[in-house]
């Protein structure tokens, strides 16, 4: 299995109460940020943050191969920079960037998913 590559991180608001997330890539990132331009949402996959590996050893998974995907509003790329809304864990630990996909309503929008109100508890932190 292929190791998850961090190409960037997020610039944490000090005072942790901005909606707005900055993510910085690395020099070295691959991700073709002019490509973004014209998308109102993007998709930004992360690598696990350390409360996310918990979660889920309960599945005997050590955490190393979870991402997670978030589609959130594209505010604005400059240079290196990825502005974005809607990033809301980043607040709590900020998880690897390991990618940064175009958001295709087509592909991506999935409408009445339901979780089991266990999960309500663990992801408190979140909120």
């Amino acid at each position: 299995m292929k190791k998850l590559t961090n190409i960037g991180c997020v610039q944490a608001d000090e005072n942790n109460i901005s909606i707005l997330s900055k993510i910085v890539l690395n020099e070295n990132s691959t991700v073709n940020l002019t490509e973004l331009s014209g998308f109102e949402k993007i998709v930004v996959v992360c690598g696990a943050t350390e409360l996310e590996k918990q979660i889920f050893a309960a599945n005997g998974s050590d955490g190393s191969d979870i991402i997670s995907l978030n589609p959130v509003k594209l505010i604005s790329v400059d240079k290196n920079i990825v502005t974005v809304e809607g990033l809301f864990h980043m607040r709590v630990t900020s998880p690897p960037i390991c990618d940064i996909k175009p958001y295709y309503p087509e592909y991506d929008l999935q409408i009445g998913e339901e979780t089991p109100e266990w999960t309500e508890s663990l992801l408190k932190e979140y909120k």
